[in-house]
């Protein structure tokens, strides 16, 4: 086991995917109207003098509402202080280890190993649980068969350490944390998937963090539940807090294989930023003044901590983590017609349009006798780049390269990489695919096509965003709006931002970034040397930001110099041409074909995305309060805040009712939305969160009248707008890009220009004016026709068949370009 130090044997994929496909037979959630039965649960405290708390914990899981089976057993390790005695008296069985013996892995092996339940929940002896429902929403996801584990929120306790306080809080937030954060101080596990995998038990700590990306390489999924809340920190001792540090930032460095350095310099800021930000903390909630003096010595001993442990870390090197799920490159055996699926990222450390639509395609393809693979990128900077993994996802085999944006520090590197490359050519001469589908290149290499060619593979291309020709993805400028360029590079010039490529804000200094884009700075590589912490200070330093269809009548935006427009010029030509290797380009939005054909590249085939048929939903009647559902991210292209800016043109908006639905990627903007819906207290505006599943979205949708779509750069496909048009909900939406194609104006739903102010309201307006437009737009969604995935599959297969049946190598050339607008 890994537990033990041996590399994980070749047969763990196959043999976690099979458990997990039995197990689930018997881990259902109850829900309202259905018999289904809850998995039977096993709750392993581990305990070492926790007498001030461990009654508490008990019996505050017996209060638990729960209809499947519960067993409570504590894991101790030489309490002394009637720890032992207290939850024999509660009725818990007990399981005595000697403290010499103990690690952290160990005790929680130990317990699972006696364990009778399906699912394996982990608390610390101090951990307890905030609601009566917390074995409901802790166990609640583990209805998705991938799911491999889940972990809770925790809640610092008021009376505790100000700085292990904040720390708490700042670790588990509301809303939006990945697996990288697991913690067994409250956490959920599959039984079957740690008989596979099991914790190690060398680690002094960070063992949790290990296991859980152990099983992320191989597939599974790792989610967050901020539902699930429990009290949970520690004393303010200096002294522990040194201990604690030390061992896990010891742990971390040994099993990482991308190693964290944590200098003198580092130590000085750690020690230093958190001191202050620790007495504004204090001062702001409330604490006492005493607080004062303890935090510069509590955050100086785990300062030292810290820096002693990573320090070590860097000279052990373990396989623990970089063994596991490794691809090997065989020769892999063919059954039937090959696909590879080539997509910037992929679930389930990704979630999005193009990964729903590349994994849904794969599904149906393999239905019909296809074999099918699919490779992807996987950012991740803790794992060492270049590194490639094989795992599966719901049935659809992975291969993952690691390679993340925040590796990259030269122009060329953001879309041309020649390891990528390299790798690329050994997964085709492995797989032997009989033609390659590319959805993104992203993250690998714009050059893949080319490779394909190079290698005799025929391929094809779905284009999902504006990546080809715009660096962003999206041909929107900050404070600016839709780009009406690129124009051959010379909007790019003044909108690539090398020292950090992805930033939407506008500058607040652009002579100084002007002077950052000179070939002698970015010669320097300031960014390798540079400690990644340091960057979210320079952005909030070097840009402002800037929401909503308003734009900024002073912005100053220099002009290019010739270097930055030949270089992005460089990128157009050279994308046009990589564009011009797979045998056909499709486009699933006609607005997105003509987008690129005017750009000059080459002609490209419309067919737009199937789905599955849904049953109509019956939703709400509308009598006095309009129910609109905002179902995207939260985060500023999305344009969320248009939504609520538009409430000052509506005459009647007490009777609105606005719910919001959607991961938060942008706590800024998260703020900014805050703070407008608090401007509004005549409105019932709800931030609702994330919604997951099918199920969910349909119950959604039976209580609101519209889903408005507000984006504000010209998306290509948006799924939102055709799955509400499936369920028959007619929508509010966008006119820019495609979005608009699916929708009739005063049809199956409105129309409006996001930089328009007023629009929106307007329409809002003529709905609440005139009930009787609910009821003829939603029949109108109803009757909506959405492409089938059957229809589609049949569309892509016939695209398939024609390329192999003609497809010839002969040519390395690439199809001739299209004429430009």
């Amino acid at each position: 086991m890994l537990g033990n130090g041996n590399h994980l044997p070749e047969t763990v994929l196959y043999e976690c995917h099979q458990a997990l496909k039995s197990s689930l037979k018997n881990c259902c959630i109850e829900r309202s109207g259905s018999k289904q039965v809850s998995p039977d649960i096993s709750v392993i405290i581990r305990t070492k003098n926790e007498s001030e708390r461990i009654a508490e914990v008990i019996r505050k899981l017996k209060k638990q509402r729960y209809n499947g089976k519960i067993e409570i057993i504590v894991v101790d390790s030489g309490s002394s202080d009637g720890t032992v005695e207290i939850a024999e008296k509660e009725g818990c069985r007990v399981i005595r280890i000697k403290p010499e013996d103990f690690s952290f892995g160990g005790a929680l092996n130990t317990g699972i190993a006696n364990a009778n339940g399906e699912i394996i929940v982990n608390l610390s002896g101090h951990s307890v649980p905030v609601h009566n429902d917390f074995f409901q929403q802790i166990v609640a996801p583990f209805q998705n068969p991938l799911v491999a584990a889940t972990f809770g929120r925790d809640i610092p306790w008021p009376e505790e350490c100000p700085s292990q306080a904040r720390d708490v809080l700042q670790h588990f937030p509301p809303s939006g944390l990945d697996g990288n954060r697991f913690s067994n101080a409250n956490a959920a596990i599959r039984k079957k998937i740690w008989e596979k995998i099991r914790f190690d038990e060398t680690l002094t700590g960070s063992e949790d963090l290990l296991w859980a990306k152990q099983v992320m390489n191989l597939g599974y999924r790792v989610e967050y539940v901020p539902t699930a809340e429990v009290f949970h920190s520690h004393g303010p001792s200096p002294v522990f807090v040194y201990k604690r540090a030390y061992r896990e930032s010891r742990s971390l460095n040994a099993f990482l294989e991308k190693k964290e350095f944590f200098g003198k310099k580092k130590f000085l800021r750690f020690w230093l930023s958190n001191t202050f930000r620790d007495a504004k903390f204090v001062m702001n909630r409330g604490y006492g003044i005493k607080w004062l003096f303890h935090i510069p010595i509590y955050r100086f001993f785990q300062s030292v901590g810290l820096y002693r442990g990573f320090k070590e870390g860097l000279t052990i090197q373990n396989n623990l983590l970089s063994e596991v799920g490794r691809y090997n490159f065989r020769k892999a055996k063919k059954n039937g017609k090959k696909v590879l699926m080539v997509a910037h990222c992929f679930f389930p450390e990704s979630v999005g349009g193009t990964e729903y639509y590349t994994l849904n395609l794969s599904k149906k393809l393999k239905e019909r006798g296809w074999d099918v693979v699919v490779m992807a990128a996987l950012r991740d900077i803790t794992q060492k780049r270049y590194k490639v993994l094989e795992s599966e996802y719901d049935g659809v085999r992975l291969i993952k390269i690691v390679n993340s944006p925040e590796f990259c520090t030269k122009f060329t590197e953001f879309f041309i990489d020649h390891n990528v490359d390299y790798l690329f050519k050994r997964v085709l001469e492995a797989e032997e695919p009989d033609i390659v589908h590319f959805q993104h290149t992203a993250y690998l290499s714009a050059r893949l096509p080319e490779i394909a060619r190079q290698m005799g593979v025929p391929s094809l291309f779905t284009l999902h965003d504006y990546w080809y020709m715009c660096y962003r993805s999206q041909l929107i400028r900050p404070s600016e709006g839709i780009c009406p360029g690129p124009s051959d590079g010379l909007y790019c010039a003044t909108c690539f931002d090398p020292s950090h490529p992805t930033q939407g804000g506008e500058p607040r200094f652009p002579l100084l970034n002007r002077m950052i884009q000179l070939p002698v700075i970015r010669a320097l590589n300031l960014k390798e040397r540079l400690p990644s912490s340091v960057f979210p200070f320079l952005k909030k330093v070097l840009y402002r930001r800037r929401y909503g269809y308003t734009s900024s009548s002073d912005t100053f935006m220099p002009s290019p110099d010739l270097w930055p427009i030949m270089e992005q010029r460089f990128r157009m030509d050279f994308m046009r041409r990589q564009l011009g290797f797979p045998e056909t380009v499709i486009s699933p939005s006609i607005h997105l074909k003509k987008r690129y054909e005017k750009e000059g590249f080459r002609e490209i085939l419309y067919i737009p995305h199937g789905f599955e048929p849904r049953e109509k939903v019956r939703n709400i009647p509308f009598s006095d309060k309009l129910v609109i559902a905002y179902l995207s991210n939260i985060v500023p292209f999305k344009g969320a805040d248009v939504v609520l800016r538009e409430l000052e043109h509506v005459k009647e908006r007490n009777r609105l009712k606005i719910l919001l639905f959607g991961k938060v990627l942008d706590r800024e903007y998260h703020e900014t939305l805050l703070k407008l819906a608090e401007s509004y207290d005549d409105v019932q505006i709800e931030f609702m969160g994330t919604y997951k599943g099918e199920d969910e979205l349909r119950e959604i949708l039976k209580g609101v009248h519209f889903v408005v779509f507000p984006s504000l750069w010209e998306e290509n496909h948006p799924l939102v707008i055709r799955e509400a048009l499936l369920y028959g909900i007619p929508v509010i939406s966008t006119s820019l890009g495609g979005a608009p194609e699916a929708i009739e104006d005063g049809v199956n739903g409105f129309i409006f220009n996001p930089y328009k102010e007023g629009e929106l309201g307007s329409v809002l307006n003529r709905i609440l004016e005139s009930p009787d437009l609910v009821e003829k737009v939603t029949e109108g969604a109803r009757r909506s026709k959405v492409m089938t995935i059957e229809q589609h599959v049949d569309e892509i297969e016939s695209v398939y068949d024609g390329i192999i049946g003609s497809f010839s190598c002969e040519s390395l050339m690439p199809a001739g370009r299209g004429k430009r607008g």
